[in-house]
C-alpha cells in the first residue's frame, strides 16, 4: 500500500491496530502509540513505502461438512501484502456447528494439495461437547512462504451418525518484506557420502522464499541440475532429496527466490563409498 494523508497499520501478534492522522494528532493516541505513530510518520515524510507488519482476511460463508464424509474446503485469498512479503507466523480462528465436536477434523493449510505444510486446529477433539470454536497464534509451520496466496481451511466428519457445517474463520498473516536475497550458510550433510538412491539434503541459511528454485552442479562432470523438488522448506532451512551418484567430486548448490534474488553458489563434497 502507498501512503497517502493517513497511514493504518497492525502491529506484532496482538493484532492492536494504530491509526496516524497528522503530527498534531499524535498526542491524542493512546500510551506507547505516539512512538509507533513518529516512526511511521518519519519514513511517510521520506517518501519510502510503509507497509503493514500483518494482513488479514475472514470468510462467513458457511461450508457443510456431510455426514462421514471426504474433506471439504473453505478458502481465504489474501492479497494485500507486498511484493517479496514472506510469512513470519500466522494466527487463526474458526466456528462450526456441530452436534459432536469429537467427530471432526479441521486442517489449515497454504495450498489445495497440503504441499506446502499442514497445521491440525482440530482433530477429533471436545468430546460429546457441541459447535467446536479455536484460536490459535503464532503458528510457525508456514514461515518462509509468500503471504499473497489462498488458504484453505480443511474439515471433515469421521463418525456416522450427524452433520454440520464450517460456520466462519478468519487469517491474520504476519509477514517480512524479505527484501535480502537469499544466503547458504551451511549445507548437511558435508561431505555427503556417494550413493545411487535419493537422499535428504538440507540447505541451512537465511531469506529463503519458499518455494525457491535449487540448482545443483556437479563441477567433475560439467552437469547442471536445476529446479530440484522441495520437499521441506522454511525461511531458514531447505531439504531435496537428489541423487548424487557415488563419484568424488566438487558439487555446488544455489538458491534462488521467487523474485529472481540469488544465493550465490555454495560448494560442498561428495565423497565415493568406501569399498568392502
Amino acid at each position: 500500500m502507498k501512503h497517502s494523508k493517513f497511514y493504518t497499520g497492525a502491529y506484532g501478534r496482538s493484532g492492536e491496530a494504530v491509526v496516524c492522522l497528522s503530527k498534531d494528532r499524535v498526542g491524542k493516541l493512546p500510551r506507547g502509540w505516539a512512538l509507533v505513530c513518529m516512526a511511521i510518520l518519519a519514513v511517510l515524510a521520506s517518501g519510502v513505502e510503509a507497509y503493514a507488519a500483518s494482513v488479514s482476511g475472514t470468510n462467513s460463508v458457511a461450508v457443510k461438512i456431510p455426514d462421514d464424509g471426504g474433506f471439504v474446503a473453505s478458502t481465504i485469498t489474501i492479497s494485500g501484502a507486498p511484493e517479496g512479503a514472506v510469512v513470519k507466523g500466522v494466527d487463526v480462528s474458526f466456528k462450526a456447528v456441530h452436534s459432536s465436536c469429537d467427530n471432526l477434523n479441521i486442517d489449515l493449510n497454504a495450498d489445495a494439495k497440503s504441499e506446502l505444510g499442514n497445521y491440525s486446529l482440530w482433530d477429533l477433539d471436545g468430546g460429546s461437547a457441541d459447535n467446536p470454536s479455536k484460536s490459535v497464534e503464532g503458528v510457525e509451520v508456514f514461515d518462509g512462504l509468500p503471504v499473497n496466496r489462498t488458504w484453505f481451511l480443511y474439515a471433515r466428519d469421521e463418525v456416522p451418525g450427524d452433520e454440520g457445517f464450517l460456520d466462519e474463520w478468519s487469517i491474520t498473516v504476519h509477514f517480512d518484506t524479505n527484501t535480502g536475497p537469499p544466503s547458504i550458510d551451511s549445507v548437511s550433510p558435508d561431505p555427503v557420502p556417494g550413493a545411487d538412491r535419493p537422499q535428504a539434503f538440507t540447505i541451512n541459511g537465511n531469506n529463503f522464499a519458499c518455494p525457491p528454485n535449487v540448482t545443483l552442479h556437479d563441477l567433475a562432470r560439467d552437469f547442471t541440475f536445476p529446479n530440484r523438488s522441495v520437499s521441506a522448506c522454511s525461511s531458514t532451512s531447505l531439504t531435496i532429496n537428489p541423487n548424487f551418484k557415488t563419484g568424488a567430486a566438487t558439487w555446488t548448490v544455489e538458491v534462488k527466490n521467487p523474485d529472481g534474488k540469488s544465493s550465490g553458489k555454495h560448494s560442498f563434497k561428495v565423497v565415493a563409498p568406501s569399498k568392502k
